[in-house]
């Protein structure tokens, strides 16, 4: 997200304006345009791929000359397969972004020097996680264009790039540190320079969709079987919560009709649930309040309690679905 948004404006950072990640020609127009917005975020890609291969080599090369575990890895083989992870923050957002530039009107905002600080959304698109194909096409083709740059690189240790779509709570971290973009209110200056995240909207962990998609459970794991593991081969994970009354009325009836769509979206191409069976009203202010509340928040289980403000702030703010499908 924060490099399609620095690639729009040219190279620049997109919350320190003075500050350039990469040369890239800004775009001017009035209005976005789907093809040019692309072709300028394809280049954004090279050099945040180039960048991201060059510090994780680093890394893991450094590991090894500082931290080596000889032990450990005596008992493995002496020419071992090994893979090395990258991840994806800011997926959906992603998606929507470029929906919204597709598909409806978006007309940035700039400053007196000319800097894009905000944008004008005029008009409905298609968001990733309502089993629309116009979205969830924009979806599959990012994450093939991300997998296929990383790939072509040569890794430490000739080892394997794999990407995660995966539901670290870093999403947190990440959404301070990114501007406006069409589609949600992200981090901007104050006039002193501070960053102002009183409107922050946080990033959608992992593969889940934003909180702005309309659809029901099923649309969101309709979208998710869409993904090709190929292009995330080391994990496409949604961390969904689904109300009990949504799944039947009586226990039998919810237990039996969860396992009968959870065998579905398995069998259709699904890959990983992070899953809560519970109403947001029921836990919401004990979240807040402080009080012993656990849930799946991403690839673990935590107390509530333990978690920051803005964490618990993003938990409750996630879809907790109440239908299963909007279809009509």
């Amino acid at each position: 997200m924060k490099a399609l948004l620095t690639g729009i404006n040219g190279g620049f950072d997109d919350v320190h304006r003075d500050y350039k990640v990469f040369d890239n020609a800004a775009i001017t127009t009035d209005v976005l345009h789907y093809d040019e917005v692309v072709a300028n975020f394809e280049k954004s890609l090279d050099w945040l791929t180039d960048t991201y291969v060059d510090a994780l080599n680093i890394i893991h090369y450094m590991t090894d000359k500082y931290n080596y575990e000889a032990v450990q890895m005596a008992f493995l083989p002496s020419r071992q397969r090994a893979n090395m992870g990258f991840g994806i923050c800011g997926f959906a957002n992603t998606v929507d972004t470029l929906s919204a530039i597709k598909y409806a009107t978006v007309k940035p905002i700039r400053d007196e020097n000319g800097y894009i600080y905000d944008y004008e959304t005029i008009g409905d698109f298609p968001r990733y996680g309502e089993d629309d194909d116009r979205a969830d096409d924009i979806a599959k083709w990012l994450m093939e264009q991300y997998h296929t740059r990383l790939a072509s690189h040569r890794l430490y240790k000739d080892a394997e790039a794999t990407v995660s779509l995966l539901t670290i709570t870093s999403n947190v971290a990440y959404s301070k540190q990114t501007g406006n973009s069409p589609v949600h209110r992200g981090v901007f200056l104050n006039e002193d320079g501070t960053a102002n995240l009183s409107e922050v909207e946080y990033f959608s962990p992992g593969a889940n969709p934003s909180n702005k998609a309309r659809g029901g459970w099923l649309q969101t794991l309709r979208t998710l079987e869409k993904l090709d593991f190929k292009y995330g081969n080391d994990g496409i994970s949604l961390t969904t919560q689904v109300s009990p009354k949504a799944l039947g009325k009586t226990r039998d009836e919810q237990v039996e009709n969860l396992v009968d769509v959870l065998d579905a979206y398995f069998e259709d191409g699904g890959q990983h649930v992070n899953l809560n069976v519970m109403d947001l009203a029921d836990v919401k202010d004990k979240i807040l309040n402080g009080e012993d509340v656990i849930v799946r928040i991403s690839g673990y289980c935590v107390n509530t309690k333990y978690l920051t403000k803005e964490q618990k702030h993003e938990l409750t703010h996630r879809v907790f679905h109440e239908i299963l499908s909007m279809d009509v």
